[in-house]
Protein backbone atom coordinates (compact mmCIF):
# COMPACT_ATOMS: atom_id res chain seq x y z
CA UNK A 1 0.00 0.00 0.00
CA UNK A 2 2.81 2.08 1.04
CA UNK A 3 4.31 1.93 -2.39
CA UNK A 4 1.04 2.76 -4.27
CA UNK A 5 0.47 6.01 -2.33
CA UNK A 6 4.11 6.67 -3.16
CA UNK A 7 3.28 6.39 -6.43
CA UNK A 8 0.50 8.74 -6.54
CA UNK A 9 2.34 11.57 -4.70
CA UNK A 10 4.72 11.18 -7.29
CA UNK A 11 2.51 11.30 -10.05
CA UNK A 12 0.32 13.59 -8.93
CA UNK A 13 2.15 17.29 -9.09
CA UNK A 14 0.14 19.73 -9.84
CA UNK A 15 1.04 22.83 -10.19
CA UNK A 16 -0.51 26.49 -9.70
CA UNK A 17 -3.08 26.47 -11.88
CA UNK A 18 -4.02 23.01 -11.16
CA UNK A 19 -2.68 21.07 -14.21
CA UNK A 20 -0.15 17.77 -14.17
CA UNK A 21 2.72 18.71 -15.60
CA UNK A 22 2.87 16.04 -17.87
CA UNK A 23 -0.38 16.72 -19.21
CA UNK A 24 -0.57 18.15 -23.03
CA UNK A 25 -3.93 18.71 -23.31
CA UNK A 26 -4.62 19.98 -27.03
CA UNK A 27 -2.29 16.85 -28.10
CA UNK A 28 -4.44 14.14 -26.07
CA UNK A 29 -7.87 15.60 -26.52
CA UNK A 30 -7.55 16.29 -30.30
CA UNK A 31 -7.73 12.82 -30.86
CA UNK A 32 -10.42 12.14 -29.51
CA UNK A 33 -12.57 15.63 -29.88
CA UNK A 34 -13.37 17.95 -32.14
CA UNK A 35 -11.08 20.65 -32.30
CA UNK A 36 -13.44 23.60 -31.43
CA UNK A 37 -14.39 21.78 -28.65
CA UNK A 38 -10.74 21.58 -27.41
CA UNK A 39 -10.08 24.98 -28.26
CA UNK A 40 -12.49 26.12 -25.94
CA UNK A 41 -10.99 27.12 -22.84
CA UNK A 42 -13.86 28.80 -21.09
CA UNK A 43 -15.49 28.01 -18.08
CA UNK A 44 -18.81 26.23 -19.66
CA UNK A 45 -15.73 24.67 -22.26
CA UNK A 46 -14.24 22.89 -19.71
CA UNK A 47 -17.14 22.16 -18.34
CA UNK A 48 -18.45 20.21 -21.17
CA UNK A 49 -15.18 18.55 -21.94
CA UNK A 50 -16.18 17.33 -18.70
CA UNK A 51 -19.10 15.87 -19.49
CA UNK A 52 -17.86 14.49 -22.46
CA UNK A 53 -15.06 12.46 -20.75
CA UNK A 54 -17.14 11.25 -18.11
CA UNK A 55 -19.48 9.50 -20.98
CA UNK A 56 -15.97 8.35 -22.87
CA UNK A 57 -14.68 6.83 -19.26
CA UNK A 58 -18.44 5.11 -18.94
CA UNK A 59 -18.57 3.96 -21.66
CA UNK A 60 -14.98 2.42 -21.34
CA UNK A 61 -15.86 0.89 -18.14
CA UNK A 62 -18.68 -0.59 -19.66
CA UNK A 63 -16.61 -2.51 -22.81
CA UNK A 64 -13.76 -3.09 -19.72
CA UNK A 65 -16.77 -4.99 -17.95
CA UNK A 66 -18.14 -7.13 -21.01
CA UNK A 67 -15.07 -8.33 -21.50
CA UNK A 68 -15.04 -6.71 -24.90
CA UNK A 69 -11.86 -7.10 -27.19
CA UNK A 70 -11.90 -3.02 -28.28
CA UNK A 71 -11.18 -2.04 -24.48
CA UNK A 72 -7.94 -0.73 -23.57
CA UNK A 73 -6.95 -0.25 -20.41
CA UNK A 74 -4.09 2.51 -21.18
CA UNK A 75 -7.11 4.18 -23.14
CA UNK A 76 -9.05 4.08 -19.47
CA UNK A 77 -6.63 5.47 -17.65
CA UNK A 78 -5.73 8.54 -20.34
CA UNK A 79 -9.08 9.28 -20.20
CA UNK A 80 -9.60 9.09 -16.34
CA UNK A 81 -6.08 11.44 -16.26
CA UNK A 82 -7.62 13.97 -18.64
CA UNK A 83 -10.98 14.08 -16.27
CA UNK A 84 -8.92 14.57 -13.61
CA UNK A 85 -7.10 17.38 -15.16
CA UNK A 86 -10.17 19.16 -16.67
CA UNK A 87 -11.97 18.97 -13.08
CA UNK A 88 -9.26 20.57 -11.59
CA UNK A 89 -8.71 23.18 -13.79
CA UNK A 90 -12.61 24.10 -13.95
CA UNK A 91 -12.20 24.59 -10.20
CA UNK A 92 -9.03 26.24 -10.42
CA UNK A 93 -11.05 29.05 -13.06
CA UNK A 94 -14.12 29.09 -10.56
CA UNK A 95 -11.98 29.70 -7.56
CA UNK A 96 -10.20 32.71 -9.15
CA UNK A 97 -13.51 34.11 -10.21
CA UNK A 98 -14.54 33.54 -7.06
CA UNK A 99 -11.74 35.52 -5.55
CA UNK A 100 -12.06 38.29 -8.70
CA UNK A 101 -15.71 38.91 -7.20
CA UNK A 102 -14.58 38.79 -3.36
CA UNK A 103 -12.54 41.61 -3.91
Amino acid sequence: MAERLGFWKQNAAINVKGWRSDFDRSAFLDRFFYPKDVADKSIEGRKAMVRRLANAISAEARRGAQGHPSYSRPHHLNLQHAHRAETLAVQAMQAETYLEAAE
